[in-house]
C-alpha cells in the first residue's frame, strides 16, 4: 500500500518500454531475417540472439516470433541468459597453463577444506600455511590462506608466496568447494612444504572500499528512488566498480546527484563497519530478501 504510486509508475513505464522495444525491434528481425534468407541461412545464429537481446533489448521469443514469419527459424538454448552473462565477463587472465575446472575439481579429490583466514581478520595481511597439494603446476592448495577467492562480484586477491629465499607471485585465487586453489605466476618447486603468504594489501583495501562502497550507494538509491531498488549486479574492481539497480525509467540527473550526496555525506561521517554472523534463515527473518 505505502508503493502503490511508484508501482503503478513502474508498470506504466515498463508498458510503455515494452511496446517501444516491440515495435523497434520488430523491424530489426525483418530486416536481419531477409538478409540471412538471401544468403541462403534459414536460421539465426545463437551468437546473433545474444547481440540483439544485448545492443536492442530484444528477448529471443520476440525474435523468433517475427523471423518466423519471414521463413527463418530460431531456436532458444536453455542457458541463454547464462550466454548473455558470458558475453559481459572479462576474459579469464591468461595463465601460463591451461586449466579447466573439471580437471582440477577431479584432482581436489578429498582433500581437507581450506581454512579461510580472511573470515577470522579480514586485515591479516601475512600468514604461514602448509602446501596441502599440487593440483596443477602452477596452482597449489594450502591448509589455510588469507587470500580472498574472486567471487560475489569481486576480484581475488594477489600477492606472493614466500619460502626460503625465493618467492612466487599469486596471480588468482578461486574457491571449488570447500577447497581454494591459488594460482601462481611459476611453478612451485616439489620440495616446498612450508610457505609465507603476503597480500597486495592496496589491492586489497581498494576491493574491500569499493565492496562498501557499492552498499553505501545502494542504500543511498534505495532512499532516493524507493523500496523498490534492488541490486540486479555489482563488479567490483581495484580502481573503480559498477552497481547495477532495478528501477523503472532512467534515473535523472537531479537523482543523481542526489543518491552522489547521500553516500558521500554517509562516507563523510566515516561509521565502523561491524561484521555479524547469523543464520541465513535468521537473517532473512529480520532483513527480508533484500539482503541478495
Amino acid at each position: 500500500r505505502d508503493m502503490r504510486k511508484e508501482i503503478q509508475t513502474g508498470l506504466e513505464t515498463e508498458l510503455r518500454k515494452y511496446q517501444e522495444t516491440i515495435s523497434r525491434g520488430s523491424e530489426v528481425v525483418v530486416r536481419l531475417s531477409k538478409d540471412l534468407a538471401s544468403r541462403g541461412i534459414q536460421k539465426i545464429p545463437v551468437e546473433q540472439l545474444v547481440q540483439l537481446y544485448d545492443s536492442q533489448g530484444l528477448s529471443p521469443e520476440i525474435v523468433k516470433e517475427g523471423a518466423e514469419k519471414t521463413g527463418v527459424s530460431v531456436e532458444i538454448p536453455d542457458n541463454f541468459l547464462t550466454l548473455v552473462a558470458e558475453r559481459h565477463s572479462r576474459p579469464a587472465q591468461e595463465l601460463a597453463e591451461p586449466r579447466s575446472e573439471t580437471d582440477i575439481e577431479a584432482k581436489l579429490g578429498d582433500l581437507p577444506a581450506t581454512r579461510p583466514l580472511y573470515y577470522d581478520d579480514p586485515y591479516k595481511a601475512k600468514f604461514k600455511a602448509k602446501v596441502v597439494a599440487r593440483v596443477l603446476e602452477n596452482a597449489v592448495v594450502l591448509d589455510q590462506t588469507a587470500f580472498y577467492p574472486q567471487g560475489g562480484g569481486q576480484l581475488s586477491d594477489h600477492g606472493e608466496l614466500r619460502f626460503g629465499n625465493q618467492k612466487v607471485g599469486v596471480v588468482d585465487v578461486q574457491k571449488f568447494g570447500d577447497r581454494i586453489v591459488h594460482f601462481l605466476a611459476g611453478p612451485l618447486d616439489a620440495n616446498v612444504d612450508l610457505v609465507e603468504g603476503e597480500i597486495d594489501w592496496q589491492r586489497r583495501q581498494n576491493l574491500m572500499r569499493h565492496h562498501t562502497g557499492t552498499h553505501v550507494l545502494l542504500g543511498a538509491a534505495r532512499r532516493v528512488l524507493g523500496e523498490h531498488v534492488w541490486q540486479a549486479g555489482a563488479q567490483k574492481e581495484v580502481e573503480s566498480s559498477r552497481l547495477d539497480i532495478t528501477h523503472y525509467q532512467q534515473i535523472t540527473q537531479k537523482e543523481k546527484e542526489r543518491i552522489e550526496r547521500l553516500a558521500n555525506q554517509t562516507i563523510l561521517r566515516d561509521l565502523p563497519v561491524r561484521i555479524n554472523w547469523m543464520a541465513r534463515e535468521k537473517a532473512e527473518a529480520k532483513y527480508g530478501y533484500r539482503l541478495y
